[in-house]
């Protein structure tokens, strides 16, 4: 497996888990559709944590891709992991990440086995 298309899987595999574990949208309340990232997908440290990601519906997941610097999406995030949580996640966006393949294909058999 290349280093792309393990990160590939883990994007799908991680995507099945957080709508699993969130069936309605963490926004409006319809059933979830995609997995939504608070901070965007390509800060690779924060990409596939928990904490940073949630079950959304379409609209909602676009709509925020849209608007993303309006205040209340910083507020659902809060009112779901907390302040401290929130800022910490903001430092670990900071960081410069680079995951190894057997790194990845590790994150993948774990999510694997809670979908």
């Amino acid at each position: 497996m290349s280093y792309q298309t393990a990160k590939n899987e883990l994007d799908s595999v991680f995507s099945k888990y957080i709508r699993k574990r969130d069936p309605k949208c963490a926004c409006c309340g319809r059933p979830t559709e995609v997995c939504g990232h608070f901070i965007p997908r390509g800060k690779l440290a924060t990409r596939w944590d928990e904490d940073n990601c949630f079950g959304w519906c379409a609209d909602c997941n676009t709509l925020e891709q849209q608007t993303r610097n309006d205040p209340r999406w910083r507020e659902i995030h809060v009112s779901i992991i907390g302040e401290a949580k929130r800022q910490e996640l903001e430092s670990l966006a900071k960081c410069i990440t680079k995951y190894t393949e057997a790194e990845l294909r590790d994150m993948i058999a774990y999510y694997r086995e809670r979908i």
